[in-house]
C-alpha cells in the first residue's frame, strides 16, 4: 500500500431502512497519515458510514474496500481484524473496571490470571505513555475524569493496532485545554500513519484539524475538499444554502429581575452570585467541574441547598424538589436529553405532555382531543420535523428531539427556563433554528439561564455572562467587556 492508496474505501455505498435510504451511492477514501472530517447534519448519513465501517451495519450495495481488496465486514469482530477503531461520543469503557481492565477488555482471556496481572498493567503502562496520560492503570476509570476516559479510549484503540480510528464528536464533554490536547492527539496519530475519520459539529476545530474533508446531505456525498474551506462554505454545502446570522436579538430587557440567586451554596457550590431579567438570556461559563450544571440543579430542586438565597420574582425560594419549582414556572432542559429529558420509546406526544398531564386530563384521563391539539400546536410553532405526533421521539434527529424538550417546557407557560448545554450534539443548521426559539421565548418575556461549555455560543447567544470557578461566581461580563479572552482569564484564573 503507498500514500496515493487508500487504507479503507467505501464505493457507491447504499443503506437503506424501512421507508428511508440512509446513503446512497456513497464514494469516499480514507488515507493512511491523514485526518479526514466528515461532516453533515444530523440525518445525513454520517453514523450509518460509521456503522458500515465498524461492521454494525453492512451496505446494501455497493463495495467496501479494505487494503485494495473488497471485504465484508459482518461484525465489529471483523472490522477490528481490519484495523478499525471507533472512538465514541459516549464513552464505552465500564466504570467499575480498572483502566489496564478497560484496555484490554475482550481481550484479556485467561491471561488476566492474577499472576499475569502485572504483564498486563505493564502494558497499560507503555500504552498510557504512548498518549501522554499521567494515571494508574489500576485506577478505577470512573474516578477518572471525561478528558482521561476519553485519552483511555484512544490508548485502547491504539493497544488493538487500530489502523484506521473514528473520533465520533469527541469534544462535547471536553474544557478548551482539554480539546487542545485532544487534537495534539490527533495529530500525533496521523503523524505515525494512521488514518483518522472526524466528525464533529464543530466546524472550525474539524477544519482546522483536518487534511481533507467530505460533506454528506440526504446521504449522499455533495462535495470533498483537500484544503482552503471555510466554515461558510461547508455550511452552504451542508444545508444547501447560506446560514443567516447565528444569534438573532429581538428580545428587549425588563426592567424587573425573575431569578436574583445571591451567594448561594451547597455540596458543591461555595457562594454563586447570578440574576436574570424577563427578555434576557444569561450565560454561565466555566470548566468542567466549576459549578455550572450543579447551580441549574439547586435551581430547579434536584440537589440540596446549604446557603444563600434564591429569589424568585423578588420573593425568597426555596426550592424542595422539580415538582415545586416546575409549578412556580421553572423549566430545566438538561443536557442528557436521551437519558434525562425524553422517554425515546414514547412518541412526541407523549414526550410533549409528559409532566403536563393535569392540565389535559377530564375525570382522571387525559382528553385524547387536547393532547392532539397541545402536541400538534407545538410541533408547528417549533417547526418539528417529524412525520407524525405518533412516531417515537428517539428516531428524531438531535435538533428535532431537542426541540420537544423545548416544547414540553412552552407548553406549560414556564416563565424561567435553565438550560444545560443546548446544543450538544446538535448540527449547524439545528442549532441556528434552536437560537431564534431561545430569541423567541425571550422576546416573549421569559428569561433564560443558560449553560455552555461552547464559548462562541455563550459569546453570541448571551445578553450577560457570569463566570464560574471552583464552585463560586468569579466575574460578570456585559457589551464590549463580553469578550473570549476576557472570559478564558476567568475560567482559569489567569492574570
Amino acid at each position: 500500500m503507498t500514500e496515493t492508496t487508500p487504507l479503507l474505501e467505501l464505493r457507491e455505498v447504499t443503506k437503506r431502512f424501512p421507508g428511508v435510504t440512509a446513503t446512497r451511492k456513497a464514494s469516499i477514501a480514507f488515507f493512511p497519515g491523514r485526518v479526514h472530517a466528515l461532516l453533515g447534519e444530523n440525518g445525513a448519513g454520517k453514523s450509518t458510514i460509521v456503522k458500515m465501517i465498524s461492521g454494525i451495519y453492512q451496505p446494501d450495495e455497493g463495495a467496501i474496500v479494505v487494503d485494495g481488496q473488497r471485504v465484508r465486514l459482518h461484525s465489529p469482530a471483523d472490522a477490528e481484524a481490519a484495523g478499525v477503531a471507533v472512538v465514541h461520543q459516549h464513552r464505552t469503557l465500564v466504570d467499575e473496571l480498572t483502566v489496564a481492565e478497560n484496555l484490554f477488555l475482550g481481550h484479556l482471556g485467561r491471561a488476566w490470571a492474577r499472576f499475569r496481572r502485572r504483564t498486563w498493567e505493564a502494558k497499560a503502562r507503555e500504552l498510557l505513555g504512548r498518549v501522554r496520560l499521567d494515571v494508574s492503570p489500576g485506577a478505577f476509570v470512573g474516578d477518572v475524569g471525561p478528558a482521561a476516559q476519553q485519552t483511555i479510549e484512544i490508548a485502547r484503540a491504539i493497544g488493538r493496532d487500530a489502523r484506521l480510528i473514528i473520533f465520533d464528536e469527541p469534544t462535547t464533554s471536553l474544557t478548551p485545554p482539554e480539546r487542545e490536547v485532544l487534537f495534539d492527539l490527533v495529530r500525533d496519530l496521523r503523524d505515525q500513519g494512521i488514518a483518522v475519520v472526524y466528525i464533529s459539529h464543530d466546524l472550525g476545530d474539524a477544519l482546522a484539524l483536518s487534511d481533507e474533508v467530505t460533506v454528506l446531505r440526504d446521504g449522499a456525498v455533495v462535495a470533498h475538499e483537500r484544503s482552503g474551506w471555510d466554515v461558510q462554505t461547508v455550511v452552504r454545502h451542508m444545508i444547501g444554502r447560506s446560514l443567516d446570522s447565528g444569534f438573532p436579538r429581538t428580545r428587549r430587557i425588563g426592567a424587573e429581575t425573575v431569578l436574583d440567586v445571591r451567594d448561594l451554596r451547597s455540596p458543591h457550590l461555595r457562594g454563586v452570585s447570578v440574576s436574570v431579567s424577563p427578555g434576557e438570556i444569561v450565560g454561565v461559563a466555566g470548566l468542567v467541574g466549576s459549578g455550572r450544571t450543579e447551580l441549574l440543579r439547586a435551581v430547579f430542586g434536584l440537589d440540596p441547598v446549604d446557603g444563600g438565597q434564591i429569589l424568585l420574582d423578588g420573593r425568597p425560594f426555596r426550592p424542595r424538589s422539580p415538582r415545586h419549582s416546575i409549578a412556580a414556572g421553572i423549566g430545566f432542559v438538561t443536557e442528557d436529553r436521551k437519558g434525562q429529558g425524553l422517554v425515546l420509546d414514547l412518541s412526541v406526544s407523549d414526550n410533549v405532555v409528559l409532566g403536563n398531564e393535569r392540565p389535559l386530563a377530564s375525570a382522571g384521563l387525559i382528553a385524547t382531543r387536547r393532547q392532539n391539539t397541545t402536541v400538534d400546536a407545538t410541533i408547528r410553532s417549533l417547526q418539528v420535523k417529524t412525520s407524525s405526533r405518533g412516531v417515537p421521539v428517539g428516531t428524531l434527529s438531535g435538533g428535532n428531539q431537542q426541540k420537544v424538550v423545548l416544547g414540553r417546557w412552552l407548553a406549560r407557560s414556564t416563565r424561567l427556563l435553565l438550560i444545560d448545554e443546548p446544543t450538544v450534539g446538535i448540527d449547524v443548521g439545528a442549532r441556528g433554528e434552536f437560537y431564534k426559539l431561545l430569541d423567541d421565548y425571550a422576546a416573549a418575556g421569559g428569561a433564560c439561564l443558560v449553560v455552555s461549555s461552547d464559548l462562541t455560543e455563550i459569546l453570541g447567544l448571551a445578553d450577560r455572562v457570569v463566570v464560574l470557578r471552583a464552585g463560586a461566581s468569579v466575574a460578570e461580563m456585559k457589551g464590549s467587556d463580553m469578550n473570549r479572552e476576557a472570559v478564558l482569564r476567568a475560567m482559569v484564573a489567569a492574570a
